[in-house]
Protein backbone atom coordinates (compact mmCIF):
# COMPACT_ATOMS: atom_id res chain seq x y z
CA UNK A 1 0.00 0.00 0.00
CA UNK A 2 1.09 3.55 -0.92
CA UNK A 3 1.76 6.05 1.27
CA UNK A 4 -0.74 9.20 0.96
CA UNK A 5 2.11 11.16 -0.34
CA UNK A 6 3.58 8.70 -2.88
CA UNK A 7 3.36 9.88 -6.69
CA UNK A 8 2.85 6.39 -7.94
CA UNK A 9 0.05 4.13 -8.69
CA UNK A 10 0.31 1.22 -5.83
CA UNK A 11 1.23 -1.37 -7.87
CA UNK A 12 4.90 -0.01 -8.56
CA UNK A 13 5.44 0.02 -4.66
CA UNK A 14 4.66 -3.50 -4.58
CA UNK A 15 6.88 -4.34 -7.65
CA UNK A 16 9.67 -2.82 -5.71
CA UNK A 17 8.97 -4.74 -2.41
CA UNK A 18 8.44 -7.53 -4.60
CA UNK A 19 12.31 -7.22 -6.21
CA UNK A 20 13.96 -6.51 -2.46
CA UNK A 21 11.42 -9.90 -1.22
CA UNK A 22 13.34 -11.26 -3.83
CA UNK A 23 16.82 -10.43 -3.19
CA UNK A 24 16.29 -11.31 0.71
CA UNK A 25 15.00 -14.59 -0.32
CA UNK A 26 18.54 -15.73 -1.75
CA UNK A 27 20.02 -14.88 1.71
CA UNK A 28 16.61 -17.13 3.91
CA UNK A 29 17.55 -19.98 1.23
CA UNK A 30 21.19 -19.75 2.92
CA UNK A 31 19.97 -20.26 6.10
CA UNK A 32 16.59 -22.04 6.20
CA UNK A 33 15.68 -23.31 2.60
CA UNK A 34 11.85 -23.93 3.11
CA UNK A 35 11.71 -20.16 4.33
CA UNK A 36 13.81 -19.08 1.70
CA UNK A 37 11.77 -20.49 -1.15
CA UNK A 38 8.02 -19.38 0.58
CA UNK A 39 9.75 -16.20 1.00
CA UNK A 40 11.10 -16.14 -2.73
CA UNK A 41 7.25 -17.21 -4.41
CA UNK A 42 5.40 -14.24 -2.30
CA UNK A 43 7.96 -11.63 -3.69
CA UNK A 44 7.40 -13.14 -7.36
CA UNK A 45 3.61 -13.12 -6.78
CA UNK A 46 4.25 -9.18 -6.19
CA UNK A 47 5.88 -8.60 -9.18
CA UNK A 48 3.93 -10.69 -10.94
CA UNK A 49 0.74 -8.71 -10.32
CA UNK A 50 2.20 -5.63 -11.77
CA UNK A 51 4.19 -6.68 -14.22
CA UNK A 52 4.84 -3.54 -15.92
CA UNK A 53 6.01 -2.30 -13.38
CA UNK A 54 8.62 -5.07 -12.66
CA UNK A 55 9.78 -4.19 -15.87
CA UNK A 56 10.14 -0.65 -15.73
CA UNK A 57 12.13 -1.14 -12.32
CA UNK A 58 14.08 -3.82 -13.72
CA UNK A 59 15.42 -1.67 -16.83
CA UNK A 60 15.85 1.00 -14.52
CA UNK A 61 18.46 -0.82 -11.77
CA UNK A 62 19.87 -2.76 -14.97
CA UNK A 63 20.52 0.79 -16.11
CA UNK A 64 21.63 2.11 -12.92
CA UNK A 65 18.84 4.75 -13.14
CA UNK A 66 19.54 7.56 -10.57
CA UNK A 67 22.82 6.25 -9.28
CA UNK A 68 21.04 2.92 -8.05
CA UNK A 69 23.65 0.10 -8.40
CA UNK A 70 21.68 -2.67 -6.51
CA UNK A 71 18.33 -3.53 -4.90
CA UNK A 72 19.64 -3.01 -1.60
CA UNK A 73 19.80 1.05 -2.80
CA UNK A 74 16.52 1.39 -4.36
CA UNK A 75 13.75 2.30 -1.98
CA UNK A 76 10.67 4.60 -2.29
CA UNK A 77 12.10 8.13 -2.88
CA UNK A 78 14.46 6.51 -5.25
CA UNK A 79 11.23 5.43 -7.67
CA UNK A 80 9.24 8.28 -7.01
CA UNK A 81 12.55 10.21 -8.29
CA UNK A 82 13.05 8.15 -11.46
CA UNK A 83 9.39 7.72 -12.32
CA UNK A 84 7.93 10.93 -11.80
CA UNK A 85 6.30 12.27 -15.19
CA UNK A 86 5.48 8.75 -16.11
CA UNK A 87 2.22 8.46 -18.12
CA UNK A 88 1.33 6.23 -14.87
CA UNK A 89 2.14 8.26 -12.14
CA UNK A 90 -0.96 9.89 -10.16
Amino acid sequence: MSTPNRKLPAGAYESLRGFKGQSAAAIHMIQDKAKGKVALVEAQKLMAANPEWTSLIYKALMAGTGGIVGIDDADEDWLDRVFEGHPSAV
